[in-house]
Order: structure tokens, then C-alpha cells, then sequence
């Protein structure tokens, strides 16, 4: 589990600044470029990292592997680009913090690699990244024949490393009855999340629908695509317990009348599979509905809401949404429903 992040002198964030995460589900709000991805990123790609590294790798080599993890995340040529631009040399530093130990790197605006400072001993969980774009549509094409076979990555490698998680296959009876109890609690008629499947000799991914049968993924509505990529990640075991997941913005085309299940959904997969989650979003409805949870005991939910200021990105913190300092999402939906109120009025 991460207990604590660091991140200084990268971006937007000029000065350090440090979260204090829920081992449950932490979400991210601000307007754009206010660092949420930045977080989301950096945190995924030193858990991506710390999970293929080798013991017997040196400490050059692990400093490489770094760095290209970071490079081909983030889509950049040099690592020293991500520092933030100000005159002279700009140390960088990026701190993840576990249980029992810590990891730590930093670089500078003229570098071309990480230099790792701290490293656990100990293998850290699988991670996973659900971009705002979904993938399965795409999967039959080859693309990660495709990838693989650029010099360069054409594109956040985030897709990629998703894309390889998908092309495992189902592993059977594995947490079939925690998996079908989970599925129940989405709210939709016609799909039967729970029998989606890859077909071997297209590659094509195969949902099933009350009253058709079965149907390519691919012509189903993009946010049910999203919701079946969890779905698949579970059944073939690379979402299982003590994984992390990294979720960009989970309400990105789904109708606000799914936001409840979503919730649901998010709060019992954390539980239930012991994975620490971590989201991004600009939903007023994802936002509410996840406060409610924070009103039982258990307070599963930590929110974290970042402004940008002259010098630095403001963070405030709380395990209810009205007591962030900066909500800017609460404050301009609700804005928004008293003038209709007044007009209605007058």
C-alpha cells in the first residue's frame, strides 16, 4: 500500500508538496492543468517499475529502466523536460512512500536519466492504468504488434501496458463468486458483464446481450467498453488482490444515471480485493456519490482537490468533498443550480 507521495520541482508543482493517501480510494479534482495526471502517472510508473525490476540488475540498469518507463509514459524525449521551467538548473524529486519503506529518485532539467536514490527490496503489486480512451476496440487490429514494433512509442505507453494486461487469457474459476457478486451491483439491463469473453480466432472481445446473444465489444457504447476492460482485467487475474489501480476519469461517457453503480462498483472492488485505487475526475455525480460512502464509519474515500497558484499547485484534503478548501467542481455545479433557482423564481 502507498502511504505517502512526494513530488518537488516538477511541472506546476514548484515546491514540494506531499499526499497522504487512504488505503482504500483516493480521487483527484481541479480544473485542467492543476497536476492530476502528473500524480496519476508518476505514481504508475514507479509501481510499473518496482514490479518488473530484476535483483540482479545493477544500479545503472535499474536507473535506465526507470527513466524509459517514465519517458514512454509521459511521451517525451528527456526526462528533464517534466522539471519545472525556471531559470537555472532545477533538481526534481519524486518520493512514494509504503509501509515499510520508501522509494526515491530525482533528476534535473538538462538530464536524460532518473538517478534512484532509495529502492525497497521487497516486489511491489501489479499495477494497472485505465486511460480516458478505451482499448478493446482496437485490440484485434494488432496493435501491440503495432507498439512493439516502432523505434519510438507513438503514444502514451500507458495504452500499451494495457493492452498486454487484456491479451492475457481468462484464468478459470479464478474469484468467480467475489467477481459475479461485484457485477451485480452495476445497474444495467442488457449487458451481461459478467460473460464477456475473447474469441481466439479473431481476438475480437465478445459481450453478451439479453434478447441478441453475442456481440463484438467494439459495437457497444465506449463507456460500457470501459466498464467491460475492468471486468476482463479481473477474469483473467491481472486486477486481483493487492493490485493498484489507476483510473483516468472512470465517468468519461457514461450516463449519469450509472454513477451510483460506478461508486458501488469502485468501493467493493478496493474492499473485496484489497486494491488501493486511485482516480482522477470532473464528475459532480461520481463526486457526490462517493462523499455518501464517506458517511458510513469506514470513511473508504480520501479527496484531494488541487488549485493553481502563482508559485505552486494548492492541495487541500478531506474525507468529505465540503471540506475541501478548493472544490471547484461542487462550487460551480451548485452555482449553477441557484441561478436556475432564482430565474425559476423570478
Amino acid at each position: 500500500m502507498i502511504k505517502k507521495f512526494s513530488i518537488e520541482s516538477i511541472g506546476e508543482f514548484r515546491k514540494k508538496t506531499e499526499f497522504e493517501f487512504s488505503k482504500n480510494i483516493n480521487v483527484f479534482l481541479g480544473k485542467n492543468a492543476t497536476g492530476k495526471s502528473i500524480i496519476l502517472k508518476f505514481l504508475y510508473s514507479s509501481l510499473a517499475f518496482l514490479h518488473n525490476k530484476k535483483q540482479s540488475e545493477n544500479k545503472e540498469i535499474l536507473n535506465h529502466n526507470l527513466s524509459e518507463k517514465i519517458k514512454n509514459v509521459f511521451l517525451i524525449e528527456k526526462i528533464g523536460k517534466l522539471s519545472t521551467r525556471k531559470q537555472g538548473r532545477t533538481k526534481s524529486k519524486v518520493e512514494v512512500f509504503f509501509a515499510n519503506n520508501n522509494f526515491a529518485f530525482s533528476f534535473s532539467t538538462k538530464s536524460h536519466k532518473a538517478k534512484i536514490e532509495v529502492i525497497p527490496d521487497n516486489k511491489i503489486g501489479k499495477s494497472i492504468f485505465i486511460p480516458t480512451k478505451e482499448i478493446l476496440s482496437i485490440m484485434d487490429r494488432g496493435f501491440i504488434g503495432i507498439y512493439e514494433n516502432y523505434e519510438k512509442p507513438f503514444m502514451e505507453e500507458i495504452y500499451y501496458d494495457l493492452a498486454k494486461k487484456l491479451d492475457e487469457p481468462i484464468r478459470r474459476g479464478r474469484n468467480v463468486s467475489k467477481i459475479n457478486k461485484l457485477l451485480k451491483l452495476f445497474k444495467i439491463e442488457d449487458i451481461q458483464l459478467g460473460r464477456i469473453y475473447r474469441e481466439q480466432s479473431t481476438k475480437e472481445f465478445i459481450a453478451y446481450i439479453k434478447g441478441i446473444g453475442n456481440i463484438e465489444s467494439k459495437l457497444l457504447a465506449e463507456g460500457y467498453r470501459k466498464i467491460e476492460t475492468i471486468v476482463y482485467l479481473l477474469k483473467n487475474g491481472q486486477l486481483t488482490n493487492g493490485s493498484y489501480l489507476f483510473w483516468d476519469e472512470p465517468e468519461a461517457n457514461l450516463n449519469p444515471s450509472l454513477m451510483k453503480s460506478m461508486v458501488d462498483f469502485i468501493v467493493n472492488l478496493s474492499q473485496e480485493f484489497n486494491i488501493q485505487i486511485f482516480l482522477s475526475t470532473h464528475n459532480y455525480f461520481l463526486l457526490k456519490y462517493l462523499n455518501f460512502k464517506n458517511n458510513s464509519k469506514k470513511q473508504p474515500v480520501k479527496f484531494f482537490s488541487l488549485r493553481k497558484d502563482k508559485d505552486n499547485i494548492e492541495v487541500s484534503s478531506a474525507t468529505d468533498i465540503y471540506l475541501l478548501e478548493n472544490n471547484e467542481i461542487i462550487d460551480e455545479f451548485e452555482a449553477l443550480l441557484k441561478n436556475e433557482n432564482f430565474l425559476l423564481i423570478d
